[in-house]
């Protein structure tokens, strides 16, 4: 074979590797790829995706939250998430596992046209989880949902003064699956004796 057509074809090949490449390239460094999985994203056009993917959303999730409790919370609601990815034996597994964080980080970030409450304070069985500014919506009824990058809160108003109360309690967790129960008003506040959900216009 001519150098000429050898030339050609390496040249072909380099040129196709670095689309490839483009294509897949993963967050972190596939040079030093070490365990199966990392391997397997580095090889994988989507999972290399969904890994760039990821690690965007996560910055915009980390510029979004502030205080350092917050911070730490997000942190090791990712190394638990990591370490979940890590126990993935297949491509079908991993491809879920990603698609899930990527749906608790969309909840995580804002929605710009979101309501903007001055003040807004969660407290579940005497700990704290939100208490500062954040965004939210408000119903004409009077119903509303608070929301931080870590936790957010819904206040369903069942008749005058009374309303049910729902958390995602998992940082980071993108449904409000834990029941607060019945709630009474008190100002800006619904209470009862194991929970406190208050949005401050």
């Amino acid at each position: 074979m001519k150098l000429k057509t050898i030339a050609r074809i390496v040249l072909a090949t380099g040129l196709a590797l670095q689309t490839l490449h483009a294509v897949a390239q993963p967050s972190f460094d596939c040079t030093k790829a070490t365990t199966l999985v990392e391997n397997a994203i580095c090889q994988d056009s989507e999972l290399g995706a969904l890994d760039e993917t990821l690690a965007e959303q996560y910055q915009a999730v980390w510029r979004a939250t502030s205080g350092e409790s917050a911070r730490q919370a997000l942190k090791k609601s990712q190394r638990a998430w990591l370490a979940k990815r890590n126990q993935c034996q297949d491509r079908p597994c991993l491809v879920r596992v990603y698609r899930e964080r990527l749906d608790a980080l969309d909840v995580a970030v804002a929605d710009p046209e979101s309501k903007h409450f001055s003040h807004c304070r969660l407290d579940v069985r005497g700990q704290r989880y939100i208490d500062g500014p954040c965004t939210g919506s408000l119903e004409s009824d009077g119903s509303f949902q608070i929301y931080t990058p870590a936790y957010f809160a819904m206040i369903q108003v069942e008749q005058p003064g009374v309303a049910v109360g729902f958390w995602n309690e998992d940082a980071y967790a993108s449904h409000a699956h834990s029941d607060l129960g019945r709630l009474a008003r008190d100002g800006a506040c619904w209470s009862n004796a194991q929970a406190q959900v208050c949005a401050w216009k």
